[in-house]
């Protein structure tokens, strides 16, 4: 996903609030990454779940049911 339509499935409009409280704090906990990591202001750039955030996804699913 990009960065645009993770902040519309949040919610956030800010884009500057979204990268530093949300998206940074993601890719340090190594919950994503990103596609082009030589490049990472690049307007193409893309986010992916990886397995440690599928895994932690699960965990919210599973403590929200």
């Amino acid at each position: 996903m990009s960065r645009e339509q993770l902040q519309q499935q949040l919610g956030l409009a800010d884009r500057k609030s979204f990268s530093q409280a949300y998206l940074q704090a993601v890719l340090e906990q190594g919950l994503i990454e990103v596609t082009l990591p030589d490049k990472p202001q690049n307007k193409l750039q893309k986010y992916r779940l990886i397995a440690a955030g599928k895994a932690a996804l699960l965990r919210i699913k599973h403590v929200g049911a």
